[in-house]
Formats: C-alpha cells, structure tokens, sequence
C-alpha cells in the first residue's frame, strides 16, 4: 500500500489538472482523468496522477482497450520518486506514450521526458505542451502549477 499523499502533492495535482482540462475542453476535447489507470500488460497497471487521453470516444472503454494516453503526469512524492522516475516513466514510455511529465514541487520543477528524448528538458517558470500544430499551445505558468510563491 502506498502512502497517501500530501496536501502539497495533491494541490500541485490538482492545479495541474484544472489547467490541463480547461485546455483539453477548449480546443481538443480530449479527455482528462485524475488519476487515470494506465493497462501496460495483465499483470502491470499503472496510475498516474494526471492522464490525457486523445478523445471523448474512449469514455465508456476498460481500461486495456484504451490507447496510450496522449500526457501522463507524475508529481513525485518523497515515498514514490524513485519509482515514478525509472521504473513508471520507462514502462509509460515504452508503451507508446509521447510524453511524461514528472513534477518536483519541493523545487518547482517539471522535468518532460518524451519518448525520443535520452535526457528530460528541466523547466522552472512554466511549460508549454504543443501536441498538434493545428491546436494551440497549452501555456501552463509555475504560478498555476505550484500556487502562490512562498517567501
């Protein structure tokens, strides 16, 4: 059993996915879970704080008939980081996913990994999500992922 997690990781989580739905409802319709299952093989289910899946049609599919989602986010937690950087982002990536966002809000970071990438890009002050050249950016700023800056 893994722990729950704290108030600052389910905040950041949170905001994130708030930002991420009002895009995906905007301009895509895509649909966004919270956690959100992720069917790697019968024995290998994974569960990311954040997944986007390319459309409304997959609303009422299981799980393992679903496709790779589109994003998968993980806010890392002190008692999952290790996991979530090798072992989740590996499989996540593996399976076909294009992008996987690790979220460090104990140093307001995200680190994107793709699945053409052999390093992450590190970004401090925001990130911007471009999926499809026919749809907007997805424009997400720190103050909206991590909350207030603390002084």
């Amino acid at each position: 059993v893994t722990a729950m997690p704290s108030g600052g990781h389910q905040g950041v989580a949170g905001r994130l996915f708030v930002e991420l739905a009002i895009w995906c409802r905007a301009h895509a319709r895509w649909r966004r879970l919270s956690p959100g299952g992720v069917y790697i093989t019968q024995t290998t289910w994974l569960e990311p704080d954040i997944a986007i899946y390319p459309s409304p049609e997959f609303d009422d599919m299981p799980w393992q008939d679903m496709p790779p989602p589109l994003l998968v986010v993980e806010v890392l937690s002190k008692s999952t980081a290790k996991l979530d950087r090798h072992r989740k982002r590996a499989a996540y990536l593996a399976h076909g996913l294009r992008e996987v966002w690790l979220v460090n809000y104990e140093v307001c970071t995200i680190k994107r990994w793709t699945s053409a990438s052999e390093f992450p890009e590190v970004f401090r002050g925001g990130i911007t999500w471009t999926l499809d050249a026919a749809l907007p950016s997805c424009v997400v700023t720190d103050a909206e992922v991590f909350g207030p800056v603390k002084e």
